[in-house]
């Protein structure tokens, strides 16, 4: 892995350990209110995140597809996993499934 896919690995790896230790944190303190709540947001982020791409694919010309969604990936922690063997995509025009093999 070169310096950069290498120092991207560790961003990722940093921003995932502290979602990691927020989520744990919220859902300690207000039991199954606060893992209703983690996952409320990680859903609206999703939805907030999926817009973005959408605008960012009609912009550019780029076809709403499920394959084109992962050959236009707009942030480096797609690519990244994939480059350094920890996940797979299989994709088509209209499903794509995205395999993590190693997460933190």
């Amino acid at each position: 892995m070169g310096q950069l896919a290498a120092t991207l690995d560790g961003v990722l790896t940093l921003e995932a350990m502290m979602y990691r230790h927020m989520a744990e944190a919220i859902e300690e303190e207000f039991g199954g209110d606060g893992k209703d709540a983690v996952r409320a947001g990680i859903f609206e982020y999703g939805r907030w995140r999926g817009e973005r791409m959408r605008q960012h694919h009609l912009a550019s010309g780029i076809e709403l597809s499920a394959r084109e969604l992962f050959e236009h990936w707009t942030t480096g922690d797609v690519p990244l996993l994939i480059a350094t063997g920890k996940a797979s995509v299989t994709a088509s025009d209209i499903e794509a499934e995205l395999t993590i093999d190693e997460s933190p």
